[in-house]
């Protein structure tokens, strides 16, 4: 059963954007159904202000690039009229949700531009994000604009480790207020975490986990892979107990 907050919100979507109302409903039937609706990921810009330990974009991003052939790379980029034509053929598909990814999409200066091509209207707006840029003026504005749902990271509950982890200082801090931020404006929320090897059965997970179930938003668990940087980190990747 929908608390009344979560019904409230989809009365609130239904009013302001009947078609993407229309197509989350066909996707939950479809759930239920046990089939599968996607969720197109855009990935415009490999651009980030973190270097984390375990990103599995690191080895597409201009930098990693840049080092190992010495020189910078010249690479076509996705454009507006692309997102714009995938949105189009998205839309006649039926397909509803898309997420605006990267690198870290809060950096990129055509963000803007990027949700007006997917056209909120039309399809339901998320936003990954590491927090750092997003206080509650960015927030009020990435909202005001169509976004509805901002995925962010974060990989530990203890301050420490999640700085070291992501390779910069303060970044738990800018999580925890981005959070708040979030939440205080009305968008919804999903807190992203990976996994590492011997983390599921932590005292710090579990804190992780009723800390989202007492601010009452979702926990999105990946696992930890050896892709991109974390090819560097075997000892991060889980073993089937941790699967388990």
């Amino acid at each position: 059963n929908l608390s009344e907050d979560e019904q409230a919100k989809r009365a609130g979507l239904a009013t302001r954007k009947p078609r993407v109302a229309e197509k989350l409903a066909n996707v939950a039937a479809m759930e239920e159904r046990g089939e599968i609706s996607p969720i197109i990921r855009i990935e415009k810009s490999y651009l980030c202000n973190f270097q984390c330990s375990h990103c599995s974009a690191e080895y597409y991003m201009d930098r990693h690039l840049e080092d190992v052939l010495g020189v910078e790379e010249d690479r076509s980029l996705m454009t507006l009229d692309d997102i714009r034509d995938i949105s189009r053929q998205a839309d006649e598909l039926g397909l509803a949700r898309f997420v605006i990814t990267g690198g870290e999409p809060l950096v990129m200066k055509d963000f803007d531009a990027v949700v007006e091509a997917i056209d909120p209207d039309k399809h339901y707006v998320i936003t990954d994000t590491n927090g750092w840029f997003l206080d509650e003026k960015r927030a009020k504005h990435i909202k005001s604009i169509g976004v509805e749902k901002v995925q962010m990271s974060l990989d530990s509950f203890i301050e420490e480790d999640h700085n070291a982890f992501r390779n910069k200082p303060k970044s738990y801090a800018r999580v925890m207020r981005a959070i708040d931020a979030t939440l205080d404006v009305g968008l919804n929320l999903i807190l992203s975490t990976v996994l590492v090897k011997g983390r599921a059965k932590t005292k710090e997970f579990e804190d992780m986990c009723k800390f989202v179930t007492d601010r009452d938003f979702g926990l999105y668990v990946s696992y930890a892979k050896p892709v991109g940087s974390c090819t560097d980190h075997p000892e991060f990747v889980i073993d089937k107990e941790d699967a388990d």
